[in-house]
């Protein structure tokens, strides 16, 4: 993985008042940790419903730094079981059912160490 890495992070499929509110959690808490971000809404092809997606972008997230993003995106969904994350970038992906803190972040390790272009995509769904 380089120094620093694109990120963003998506709903898919989720409610869009859930995943409002999700956010608006989540944008916080990263914040928090010096980790800044923006929200985004958008209408994606081949997202569950084809419909309105709600999200946060990351425009650089340092090596340093990925424990910690990491961390915060388990506590969150942690309280949320019925999510799971797909890590992707590119034509790689790695699903995480169980918000165990060393599974995402070694899914997220070895997406991002995948050779793209593309930014990390974290893709919340309902399990």
């Amino acid at each position: 993985m380089t120094s620093t890495t694109g990120v963003s992070i998506l709903s898919n499929g989720i409610d869009a008042v859930a995943a409002a509110q999700f956010f608006d959690e989540l944008q916080s808490a990263l914040e928090e940790q010096d980790i800044k971000c923006v929200r985004t809404s958008t209408n994606i092809r081949g997202m569950k419903d084809d419909g309105l997606t709600l999200g946060l972008n990351i425009a650089s997230l340092a090596l340093s730094a990925v424990s910690t993003f990491v961390s915060v995106i388990s506590f969150h969904l942690s309280s949320s079981p019925e999510y799971s994350v797909l890590v992707r970038r590119g034509e790689y992906a790695i699903k995480v059912k169980s918000m165990d803190h060393g599974k995402l972040e070694d899914a997220f390790k070895t997406v991002a160490g995948k050779d793209s272009k593309e930014p990390v995509t974290l893709e919340v769904e309902p399990n």
